[in-house]
Formats: structure tokens, sequence, C-alpha cells
């Protein structure tokens, strides 16, 4: 058995900064992914790269720290490997399931009064009453 837990390579992701173009590139993408052409690796009007090839790995017992200005693309990353949104370009394999952190109103803690320790505590009692598969 690997401990290769997760693998990125080469993953890129763009938006449009304009909601008519985003909707109508997007059509454009899906068309052009039916026919079987082929990624386009120029930005078109209005987009800009969020993520830019980038690569990792992480095996088991290691730890993963996603560190950046406002903008870097940390949240579009954890989108990607949790599966909520596809990479433009590159590869994401992933070996069992990772807990993205809870976030409200911009917080990464529900209660200001709360420690990391507190979090982590709640939500392996969570898990372990439910009985699902723990996380990596």
């Amino acid at each position: 058995m690997s401990d290769l837990l997760i693998q990125v390579e080469d993953v890129s992701k763009k938006f449009a900064k304009d909601l008519k173009k985003s909707l109508l590139y997007g059509i454009a993408d899906v068309g052009r992914g039916i026919l079987g052409k082929s990624f386009e690796a120029e930005l078109r009007p209005d987009e800009f790269w969020a993520v830019r090839d980038v690569s990792f790995e992480v095996r088991r017992g290691e730890c993963l720290g996603l560190i950046g200005h406002n903008g870097a693309g940390k949240s579009t990353l954890l989108k990607m490997l949790n599966g909520l949104i596809r990479p433009d370009k590159g590869r994401i394999e992933m070996r069992g399931r990772i807990g993205a952190p809870n976030r409200t109103r911009g917080r990464l803690q529900p209660h200001p009064h709360w420690s990391g320790k507190h979090l982590q505590f709640r939500r392996r009692a969570r898990i372990h009453e439910s009985g699902d598969q723990p996380e990596i």
C-alpha cells in the first residue's frame, strides 16, 4: 500500500472577472470538451489565473499548510482538492478524503472564544458519533 495520499501535478484554474463572459467561456469550454479539443493555455479577455502550475505530494503522516495573501488561490486549491470545482489543467489524485476548515463569515472559527483545539475536539466527537471514516 502506498503512503502517497494526495498527488497534485501542474494544476491550474482560471476564472473570468465578468459574469457574462464567464458563462460564455463556460459554454465554449463545454462544447470544446464534447468535441475533444484541447485546453487553451492562454487567457481570454477578462480572465485571470487563480491557481497556476501547482504541484505537490502529501504522504501519510505529513501535514499541508496553505499560506498566502488575499487572492492567492488558497480557497480555490482547497475547493479543487475537495472536488467542488475541476482544474482547467493538471491532475489531482486523492486517496481518502480531506476535511475543509469551517468558514463562517470569513472566520475559520465559528465562535471567537473557541480555540482550534476545542474545534478539533468537537469535530472528532461528531465523526465518532456518526461512524464516518476519519479525515486525513
